[in-house]
């Protein structure tokens, strides 16, 4: 199972002491395969609309792929 944490509703707040973007929300969703993971990211209608529809409201989305475990 290829699992992804994909951020994709972070509504971030700026940290200036540390520099860094500090995450509120965040969501972890797993796949079957790298495939997946692209036609879910790129193609899928329902994710299409979604990110039209946010994409203006959000400060910042992060995207990050972590290895499977065990």
């Amino acid at each position: 199972m290829l699992v992804v944490f994909s951020v994709l509703a972070a509504l971030c707040c700026r940290n200036i002491v540390a520099n860094a973007w500090l995450l509120k929300h965040a969501f972890i969703i797993q796949f079957a395969n790298p495939e997946d993971r692209d036609y879910y990211a790129f193609k899928d209608p329902a994710h299409r609309a979604v990110v039209e529809e946010l994409g203006p409201l959000l400060e910042k989305v992060q995207n990050v792929n972590l290895p499977r475990s065990g």
